[in-house]
């Protein structure tokens, strides 16, 4: 089973994009308190900061990080041979305990 750091994630995210917290708080649909909290580890990411960085970023806990949603390598977007959907995937915030979802 793999582990995420979902605060990680989303520091790439927002560096990434150029944005500031309160931006990337709005694109989650989430308070701004919610993501400085997250960032901090005094809090688990919970279901609505991870529903939101699905939404916007569909293959955000997929192996290459969310990019562009293009897939590397060959060319071939498919899922042959891919035989990790669905699998447990550890979630967490930087010094929290894991939580463990699945991931499709």
């Amino acid at each position: 089973m793999g582990s995420i750091d979902v605060a990680q994630r989303l520091k790439e995210k927002q560096a990434e994009l150029d944005i500031t917290q309160a931006e990337l708080a709005g694109m989650l649909d989430v308070s701004e308190a919610m993501v400085s909290l997250v960032y901090s580890g005094q809090r688990n990411p919970g279901r609505a900061v991870i529903m939101g960085m699905l939404k916007v970023w569909p293959d955000v806990f997929s192996e290459n990080g969310g990019g562009d949603g293009e897939a590397e390598g060959d060319g071939d977007s498919g899922d042959a041979g891919d035989d990790r959907a669905g699998a447990p995937v550890a979630v967490r915030a930087a010094g929290a305990p894991a939580a463990v979802g699945t991931v499709e």
